[in-house]
């Protein structure tokens, strides 16, 4: 999300700024913006029957095998920060683009979208396969978010506001089903970290202190056992219970590419993502931390591309189908 990393630039790196606690209430609408394209299905044919990587960078996007890091295929065009995966069947969501099948540089279902709107974010509900978006205008004019939860591409979504929330940004489902969202609050000058307990139509909403470090946070993960709030090259493991969340651990990156509109992937127990280049340092090389550990990478691929113009903007793991693990 080049673009749609800068209209949220407000809410990450300002809004995210933290302090406090509230309650807050989502009203789902079936007057929805909806992606068009064709149907959600799983598709199990593809390239590879290993794991792999979907590296998106300024021009390109490369499949890389794991776990020798060599590149299998590269995909033209532009995608933006925005790379998810479904844990279930491997398949993988690019940008405000398409849907791949594991391994594949064809896309199975384009998804045009609606003039004047774009996805800050995705993420695959592991326990329906409901892809869900944060949602907003381009460029940011004001215009409140919302939050798109589809079962069904060709259908419309269910569409999530909350009253405490104005921009909505980084999501993450947890393994019950429990989906979790980075945003700003009414004004859009604060920080909300919302909680919808899945099957429910309100949010909890938390507001810590900034004293928690997560000013320019921009992403959320879950690591199988905490939600984990990246900020730059920090990576935050949070307790929530009630009204309240404590930070529980923290993960430290040494020679991560760290601006706010970088994206990572966080999974069975590695971390992904733009690691420091030759001069300019531009986060054209991947990085692999060890995680929970941190500190400096343990692997670092540096012949993706020689263009010191390029840099990493966004890496998700696809699974070999009937791996039988989650994230």
């Amino acid at each position: 999300m080049t673009l749609d990393r800068l209209a949220l630039g407000g809410l990450t790196a300002a809004a995210l700024a933290l302090a406090g606690c509230a309650g807050g209430q989502s009203s789902p609408s079936a007057m929805a913006p909806m992606f068009g394209g064709a149907q959600r299905q799983t598709h199990r044919a593809s390239g590879s029957s290993s794991d792999v990587l979907y590296v998106l960078m300024s021009r390109k996007a490369y499949i890389v095998a794991l776990p020798g890091l060599s590149k299998l295929s590269v995909m033209n065009g532009t995608y933006g920060n925005v790379a998810v995966s479904d844990p279930n069947n491997g398949n993988v969501f690019l940008g405000n683009c398409c849907e791949f099948a594991h391994g594949s540089k064809e896309p199975f279902a384009h998804f045009p979208g609606v003039s004047g709107e774009v996805a800050y974010d995705a993420a695959f509900d592991p326990t329906t396969d409901n892809l869900a978006f944060s949602m907003g205008k381009e460029p940011s004019n004001g215009s409140s978010g919302w939050i798109a939860v589809y079962a069904n591409l060709n259908h419309k979504p269910t569409v999530y506001t909350d009253s405490s929330m104005k921009y909505y940004g980084g999501l993450a489902y947890d393994g019950q089903g429990d989906l979790f969202v980075l945003g700003s609050d009414a004004s859009g000058n604060g920080s909300v970290i919302g909680e919808l307990p899945k099957g429910e139509n309100h949010f909890t909403n938390f507001v810590p202190s900034r004293s928690d470090g997560f000013d320019d946070a921009s992403q959320v993960f879950w690591d199988g056992s905490y939600i984990v709030i990246r900020a730059r090259s920090k990576f935050d493991r949070v307790a929530f219970s009630g009204s309240s969340m404590t930070v529980v651990g923290q993960t430290l990156l040494k020679g991560a590419f760290n601006p706010w509109y970088g994206s990572f992937w966080l999974q069975d127990g590695t971390i992904y993502g733009p690691h420091l280049g030759d001069a300019p340092h531009n986060g054209r090389y991947l990085g692999l931390w060890h995680y929970p550990q941190g500190g400096s990478a343990y692997a670092v691929m540096k012949d993706l591309n020689s263009n010191q113009k390029e840099r990493i903007t966004a890496v998700t793991l696809s699974v070999a189908p009937n791996a039988g693990r989650t994230r």
